[in-house]
């Protein structure tokens, strides 16, 4: 008998995985906030044209006239999402969770009064799987209308479903929040039978969304954007200058547009020449701060780590431990009042210094933490350190013409009371700054053993060439080195270099106050350190290009802040090996970001987190709008605007260009599917610039459009 159940069992299993599995795939995933990744929210449409994916988009994501049962169905669903999912932000956890999500809702929900219907739950069977197949066929939806049903019941709650897509897809971390996709769908369609829904009613408005969806105007739009764009970036690019004269010292910088401006006036003022590489500089590394307990991936979400980088100069201090028990007797429902009571004036005068006095609240609280440069420690085999080298190097075009210093520089955002302060940081590194990947790469880089191998490899480093790790803050266009004990050989070099790069910061840091319109003479640290800035930094805003190519191409135009540049060197790359690497991992990362930028253009609610002003944040995970939202995702209204009608950011979709023959450029492309589908559904544009003639062909489907 047990053997038949189990047949049945299997059966069923089998039955609706794939369905499952098709309904889940228009989701995009949704990183927390205690590391922001953009991604495109449109990811599952991907196979799908442009056009096609929008009028999609705007069926699934952009509707707001659900049918009304599902504001109760959504009304409990976060009751429960938010307790269960919640990372800290209260201090009790929710009972059973390690049990699973489905079991430990189920269990719970036998007690809720005022839940209709429950009980249905006493009969319930425990596996997924099978609640599905029961609420389905509860709710009579016909084998033809399943696979639609179950999408349904994902995008009307987008968000939370989006997270969970997050915890079993991508998060590492995720088993002390067990759950499964078929236990969120099997949750959302019991919910859906308990308050008696209507499955046609509820399909009848999916058809009637789709046949009323109309995306013309919004597409008309971005084209229009787009040429003006392109036009212009366009005429810009005869201007290029190819002579490549000796430096006084080398800067290699994350390929982020923040750092297009930085380069541009750094190249200015002296004898420097820069590259541009993912920001993780090809080390996957986790860091692990020591004395905080802490340890988080450093590398983008597409690989994971592989080594370990350990900072010793983290402890915890008795102010941090402080912290720690204000907050959790903040959270508590049982000590928050009388918490108020206890420290309100000291609340109070702290509120008064941060608001009149940031600065010297930004001092007190360094002397507080006592926050130390880190001190890092890589411990990685001589093959490998070798591998990474020799890779980075070839990736970014340095393999001959060493300069005296060479510059690693990571980079991070700096912000205060901002929720959203990890979107500042670097995506490549997870979410995270960057100066522990610069270090990596810099100590690798210096080690006599691994010099010594890559002359083998035809890579010849000088012993007069040192390595520098840096951090590059994009928020002040500040520079801070990392790298300790410099020979003293260097430090008259070194000290030129300080000051250029102050003067640099000046001259960036004015041209930036401007796009923020804001009026010369700010001090830097100004939008930095105020707790009442919503928008530190533009960060990616108005990104659009994508330069694959010598510094030399770009050298001297003004691109505005609003290309990614990598370097590259296609005499070095006969087999597209380097090509293919740049244009199937950091350019895949530049399209998702430049996607999640143009879609929350275009809706800042559906594709974004509305206002940082009204924000609430739900379990320290990510943000919501009002009492009862659905858990939002994207940018923020202050990252792409100045208001809701004054866009700051132009929806574009990315503009490739790789300064290569058209052959190599197509091989590349025709070998991966995903840049194939890109291409042909016209997610992005692709460019290739003839190296000898410099004129720019388009490349769509195989067919070459000359510009």
């Amino acid at each position: 008998m047990q053997d038949k159940v189990n047949k049945i069992e299997q059966e069923v299993k089998h039955k609706l995985t794939e369905k499952l599995s098709e309904s889940w795939s228009v989701i995009a995933p949704f990183w927390p906030l205690k590391n922001l990744i953009a991604v495109n929210p449109l990811i599952g449409f991907d196979h799908l044209h442009f056009t096609d994916a929008l009028r999609m988009g705007c069926v699934y994501f952009q509707q707001t006239d659900q049918p009304v049962i599902m504001a109760d169905v959504n009304r409990e669903s976060l009751k429960w999402l938010q307790v269960f999912f919640d990372e800290g932000q209260s201090t009790l956890v929710i009972p059973g969770r390690k049990n699973g999500f489905l079991a430990c809702i189920l269990d719970l929900m036998a007690f809720d009064s005022g839940l209709p219907n429950r009980q249905i739950l006493s009969d319930l069977p425990k596996d997924p799987f099978l609640i599905i197949d029961y609420c389905l066929s509860e709710l009579e939806v016909g084998e033809e209308d399943q696979q639609q049903f179950m999408t349904l019941m994902l995008t009307t709650l987008s968000g939370w479903s989006s997270y969970v897509l997050y915890k079993t897809d991508w998060s590492s971390g995720s088993d002390d929040v067990p759950v499964t996709k078929a236990e969120f769908t099997a949750f959302r369609l019991l919910l859906f039978v308990l308050f008696k829904g209507d499955s046609d009613d509820l399909l009848s408005w999916y058809r009637l969304s789709l046949e009323n969806a109309d995306i013309s105007l919004t597409y008309e739009k971005v084209q229009q954007y787009e040429q003006q764009y392109q036009d212009r970036l366009f005429k810009k690019l005869p201007q290029i200058s190819h002579q490549k004269k000796s430096s006084d010292a080398q800067f290699v910088f994350c390929i982020d547009v923040r750092s297009e401006p930085f380069r541009r006036h750094l190249e200015s003022i002296g004898d420097y020449e820069t590259f541009g590489f993912a920001g993780f500089f090809g080390v996957p590394v986790s860091v692990c701060h020591e004395g905080l307990q802490e340890t988080y991936s450093s590398c983008p979400v597409l690989i994971q780590p592989r080594y370990q980088i350990k900072d010793k100069s983290t402890v915890k201090t008795h102010a941090e431990h402080i912290k720690t028990v204000y907050q959790s007797t903040k959270y508590t429902f049982t000590t928050s009042f009388p918490l108020v009571e206890a420290v309100g004036f000291w609340s109070g005068l702290l509120m008064g210094i941060n608001t009149f006095f940031p600065k010297v609240a930004v001092k007190i609280g360094k002397m507080m933490t006592s926050k130390k440069k880190p001190v890092y420690h890589l411990d990685m085999p001589l093959d490998d350190q070798v591998c990474y080298a020799q890779s980075a190097l070839r990736g970014m075009g340095l393999v001959r013409d060493f300069a005296e210093l060479v510059f690693i520089c990571g980079h991070k955002g700096e912000s205060q009371n901002n929720a959203l302060a990890t979107s500042l940081d670097c995506g490549a590194c997870g979410g995270r700054p960057g100066g522990a990947n610069a270090y990596a790469l810099a100590y690798i880089l210096n080690n006599p053993g691994v010099r010594l191998r890559l002359s083998d490899l035809d890579i010849k480093i000088p012993k007069t060439t040192y390595f520098i790790a840096a951090e590059h803050n994009t928020t002040i266009d500040a520079m801070d080195f990392i790298t300790e004990s410099i020979p003293e050989r260097y430090q008259d070099l070194l000290g030129q270099v300080q000051e250029d790069l102050k003067k640099v910061q000046v001259l960036t840091y004015q041209e930036r106050l401007e796009k923020l319109g804001e009026q010369g003479g700010l001090h830097p640290l100004n939008r930095a350190q105020d707790w009442s800035q919503p928008r530190p930094e533009w960060a990616l805003a108005t990104n659009g290009s994508f330069i694959i190519a010598p510094r030399q191409v770009t050298q001297s135009v003004d691109l505005e802040g609003r290309s990614f540049l990598h370097s590259y060197d296609w005499t070095i790359d006969p087999d597209c090996s380097i090509l293919t690497s740049i244009m199937t991992a950091p350019m895949v990362v530049g399209y998702w970001i430049n996607s999640q930028y143009l879609l929350s253009t275009l809706d800042p609610v559906a594709y974004g987190v509305g206002s940082k002003v009204t924000k609430n944040i739900a379990g320290k995970i990510g943000i919501t709008q009002g009492n009862a939202s659905d858990l939002m995702h994207g940018l923020s209204l202050q990252s792409i605007g100045l208001d809701y009608d004054n866009p700051y950011h132009e929806p574009v979709r990315l503009t490739v260009i790789v300064y290569a023959p058209q052959s190599m450029v197509e091989s590349v492309i025709h070998s991966d599917d995903l840049l194939t589908k890109l291409v042909r559904n016209q997610w992005l544009h692709v460019f290739s610039m003839n190296p000898e003639t410099h004129i720019l062909q388009r490349i769509v489907l195989g067919e070459t459009t000359h510009v």
